[in-house]
């Protein structure tokens, strides 16, 4: 896994424009006095997808015929790009939260409640885009995936929203009642679900790989 691990940061190298790109756009923000939480979510999620990506180019000119000839299996294969998302993603998370909070530093006071709500959301997006995108990706490969995942973030999103009109027909104010609940537990239970998906998907990416034929 040593070796894919590497081979996919050696991809991430050779898109330093990219990265440049991302990390001014996100300087311009901060200078701009923009969302600073939004800024730590664009960074996250933006390098989390680039692990998505080098499924992308894994498959570009057919060069997993080629790949999965060196000695490693299926199931380590789906294992690193979880495993490298994560570590690019929550990179990000980590050092645009560190830049945040310097520029911040003496400003302005930080309410730690909320800041800390944001961050955990944020890194629950990321481990949840991972689980929804990169058995898609797997499964379908680059152009049928990317239009698979629109549909399925299409279909949630009206789920959302026809929830969300059920709601407030009924006058339940989900806010008020979010509010009401302790904190604590609803973070738990949001990290258990993120987690149990993860997993879920995991367990689908591995039994795609070692079904898929090349």
């Amino acid at each position: 896994m040593r070796g894919l691990l590497m081979k996919d940061f050696y991809l991430m190298a050779g898109q330093k424009r990219f990265f440049i790109i991302v990390f001014a756009i996100a300087a311009l923000f901060i200078i701009t006095g923009q969302n600073e939480t939004f800024i730590v979510g664009y960074v996250t999620m933006l390098c989390g997808i680039f692990a998505v990506t080098t499924i992308h180019y894994d498959e570009f000119n057919k060069g997993n015929i080629f790949l999965f000839t060196l000695p490693f299996q299926r199931k380590q294969y789906a294992l690193e790009k979880y495993l490298f998302g994560i570590i690019a993603g929550g990179t990000a998370w980590i050092v645009s939260f560190a830049v945040v909070m310097i520029f911040r530093y003496g400003r302005e006071k930080i309410d730690v409640r909320e800041w800390g709500v944001s961050m955990l959301t944020y890194l629950l997006v990321l481990l949840l885009m991972l689980a929804v995108m990169i058995p898609i990706e797997l499964k379908f490969g680059a152009e049928k995936g990317k239009l698979a995942t629109f549909v399925l973030f299409f279909v949630v999103f009206g789920m959302f929203f026809f929830a969300t009109n059920i709601f407030e027909e009924a006058g339940i104010d989900v806010s008020a009642m979010a509010e009401q609940m302790n904190l604590a537990k609803l973070a738990l239970g949001a990290v258990v679900v993120t987690l149990l998906i993860l997993a879920v998907s995991v367990s689908a990416s591995i039994k795609i790989m070692e079904k898929k034929q090349f």
